[in-house]
């Protein structure tokens, strides 16, 4: 499940940033990658929190 969300996460911005450079894609690739980075400490964070 994970997986598929991080190639959405990924392919979402590419797929705006080939199609126009408006105002709302801008908005669109950058709450991505903010979101993107947010998924990715969290997984940081499940993988390096000791186990109990």
């Amino acid at each position: 499940m994970s997986a598929v969300a991080l190639a959405l996460l990924i392919a979402a911005p590419a797929t705006v940033l080939a199609d126009n450079w408006s105002m709302i894609g801008i908005a669109i690739v950058v709450s991505e990658i903010i979101v993107l980075a947010g998924g990715l400490t969290w997984l940081a964070l499940l993988i390096l929190a000791p186990k109990r």
